[in-house]
């Protein structure tokens, strides 16, 4: 798949699996729209991707569980970089690390 010039945007891309797949999308040329609360994480990433090959790596501080902040974030994203072609869906919190939960019998 061609991704030169491709616009792709990050939820939780200042770390973690977030970081490691901008740093991956970087290496093949893309332009990325990293999206995350931490600015200094998100400063480092950016760097680390432009020296990775990024055609352009852009930061965006939003809280993606707020539905009028991620219109916002996409409206500036489309403003910046004229056209989205892929999201990487990623941003989330699990506070005890469990990703299933089983109570009472039931699966919550």
């Amino acid at each position: 798949m061609q991704l030169d010039d491709k616009v792709i945007a990050i939820t939780g891309g200042g770390r973690g699996i977030g970081a490691a797949t901008a740093l991956r999308l970087a290496a093949r040329g893309c332009r990325l729209a990293l999206i995350d609360l931490n600015d200094e994480a998100l400063a480092e990433v950016a760097g680390q991707c432009e020296r990775a090959g990024a055609a352009q790596a852009a930061t965006y501080n939003v809280n993606v569980s707020s539905e009028p902040a991620v219109e916002r974030l996409f409206a500036d994203i489309g403003s910046d970089f004229g056209a989205l072609h892929g999201l990487v869906n990623n941003a989330g919190i699990t506070r005890d690390a469990l990703t299933l939960k089983v109570r009472d019998g039931e699966v919550t």
